[in-house]
């Protein structure tokens, strides 16, 4: 788990580094502070509740003193900074509305998404430097539990300062989006925000344009296997299920699906402007973001189809099995999904390993809201870490057995109804806000209690979506061969269902955070270092190359496959 001068470090404000709590230097006093009352009680001879701090003021008290005003007076100073420049700008546009000059507009808006972004900023410098201050406010009192008074003392003193609550910095990132939006956008509000934010650019991104051509490719490929499952006879179908191989490419696929809605749900918190990254604890240099994510998937996606659809050329006699046995075909592509995510990504799935094995050694770890979060997500790989055992055995042994005991299905109902129940009410936070409506406040949908409705219902009935998988794979009625169809295409809605439940559940989080300060429409932090033009340009040349020899490379294919078919 990381520590939270690790968190405090890796999302402060890199211009104003400098200028936060000195965490380290309050730890360190509170543990001096600890020692020393453990003496005082292990050599008092008279009272041995002795207070932990004498009558004066303390080292801790005026070094805590001190940051907050430390902290107060340059977020004082920067606020009254960036007001100035807005209301600048604010002149600025009032004396360029009578005139039409694109030159000095372009420069103004240039100017409102820099202040945006230090506004942000600022708030998100106010934010962490209070989390901070409350932090060694909470192990002050628990190291020192004598210190009430004192701690009451602080905390009032904490309280009092502006930067406490940030308002008066939301105020202002809310005034400059209302002038953002009236002055540029002709109150187009979602246009607006996805600028500020640096969503859009009206430079063309080549390797967005690289991605969505691989990811079409993707979806080409989804068709056809569709297309080629659908219209195959049912006896294929059987007989392809029945193979050895068979789980091994369903628990790839799974993975992922897992892969590409993880960057879906991650698209979805940001537009919500929902900080994830802080919420889950998550390095924000390191953990990819939405279109990495995308890229990655796509890649993966496009080895999993060639190599299934190969393995069922095969399997139906169309490919000779005497040019490469058909059980290299899974083994190739297990070791290239093994490559991508354990060797190539070392660095970006060290945090992940760690989160595993901390929850697999629960009672002996402190565990975060991240733990709990990929938790739940294992829960709903339960059918994805059988296929993976199966993988196992597959190429140890070639041997797995099943079991049909009744007693253990109605086990599963049982579990499936208790996780519907959790997910609705301890989860997603229904019915648990007196303060608020009912369903909760929304951020990332409108206020009709619909939207919850239909996510209840859904979840309801995806959470027995298992029960599919107790149909025999000979099933000689219509109804049981139609559904025996939808089996393959069933077991992606226990993904989706995990997919819809992380937004309710990170947005949950989000809304109801002890201390408040995340319950905001706060921005996910930016902290990638704006790119040089060269860089750009380099980038640019790079992925115009990459476009072209997909393109070529899907051309000769196209043209390979009309010759020989």
């Amino acid at each position: 788990m990381l520590t939270f001068q690790s968190t405090l470090e890796r999302n402060a404000f890199p211009v104003w580094r400098d200028h936060y709590v000195s965490y380290l230097e309050l730890k360190a006093l509170v543990q001096k502070l600890q020692r020393r009352a453990t003496f005082l009680r292990q050599h008092e001879t008279g009272n041995e509740a002795a207070p932990c701090l004498p009558p004066e003021a303390s080292d801790f008290e005026a070094a805590f003193v001190a940051n907050c005003v430390r902290v107060e007076d340059w977020y004082s100073a920067r606020l009254d900074e960036f007001s100035a420049q807005f209301a600048l700008l604010a002149r600025q546009w009032d004396a360029l509305a009578t005139s039409s000059d694109d030159a000095k507009s372009k420069t103004l808006k240039t100017s409102c998404i820099e202040l945006h972004r230090l506004v942000h900023g600022l708030y998100n410098y106010a934010r962490l430097n209070y989390t901070a201050l409350r932090k060694i406010l909470k192990k002050y009192l628990k190291k020192c539990p004598m210190a009430g008074a004192n701690h009451d003392k602080l905390q009032t003193e904490l309280h009092c300062q502006a930067f406490a609550t940030a308002e008066a910095a939301q105020r202002l990132a809310a005034d400059l989006e209302a002038f953002y939006t009236a002055s540029f956008h002709d109150n187009d509000r979602v246009l607006a925000l996805s600028e500020l934010d640096g969503w859009k650019d009206d430079a063309l991104d080549w390797r967005h344009v690289y991605i969505g051509l691989k990811m079409g490719i993707c979806l080409v490929l989804t068709l056809w296997v569709l297309w080629h499952y659908v219209f195959s006879a049912v006896s294929t179908r059987v007989v392809l299920s029945q193979t050895k191989a068979y789980p091994v490419y369903r628990g790839v696929a799974l993975l992922l699906f897992f892969h590409w809605l993880w960057g879906l749900t991650q698209f979805v918190l940001r537009s919500a402007r929902i900080d994830y990254l802080y919420i889950c604890e998550l390095d924000p240099r390191t953990t990819a973001d939405y279109t990495q994510v995308f890229n990655d998937a796509s890649d993966l996606t496009m080895v999993f189809y060639a190599n299934f659809l190969l393995y069922v050329q095969v399997v139906s006699g169309e490919l000779s099995e005497s040019l490469l046995p058909r059980g290299y075909y899974p083994l190739a592509l297990v070791v290239y999904v093994l490559y991508r995510y354990c060797i190539k990504a070392w660095s970006r799935q060290k945090r992940l390993l760690r989160v595993l094995h901390d929850i697999a050694l629960t009672p002996f770890f402190p565990v975060s809201y991240f733990h709990t979060f990929v938790g739940n997500y294992l829960t709903s790989a339960t059918k994805m870490n059988q296929d993976f055992a199966w993988t196992v055995c597959f190429f140890a042994t070639g041997e797995f057995t099943e079991s049909d005991d009744v007693v253990w299905v109605c086990l599963f109902v049982c579990s499936s109804l208790y996780s519907w129940v959790w997910d609705v009410v301890m989860d997603w936070g229904v019915g648990r806000r007196p303060r608020h409506e009912f369903l909760a406040t929304t951020r990332i949908k409108s206020r009709r209690h619909v939207y919850y409705a239909v996510a209840i219902g859904i979840d309801l009935v995806l959470s027995f979506s298992w029960t599919l998988a107790l149909i025999p794979p000979d099933a000689g009625s219509p109804l049981g061969t139609v559904l025996l169809s939808m089996q393959p295409m069933m077991m992606f809605m226990e993904p989706m269902r995990r997919a819809m439940w992380s937004c309710l559940a990170i947005k949950n989080e989000h809304l109801r955070n002890t201390l408040g300060f995340q319950s905001t429409y706060s921005l996910p932090l930016h902290l990638d270092p704006p790119s040089s033009l060269d860089e750009g340009k380099a980038s640019a040349t790079t992925y115009v190359y990459k476009i072209a020899a997909l393109s070529a490379g899907l051309l000769c294919l196209s043209v390979a496959a009309i010759v020989l078919g």
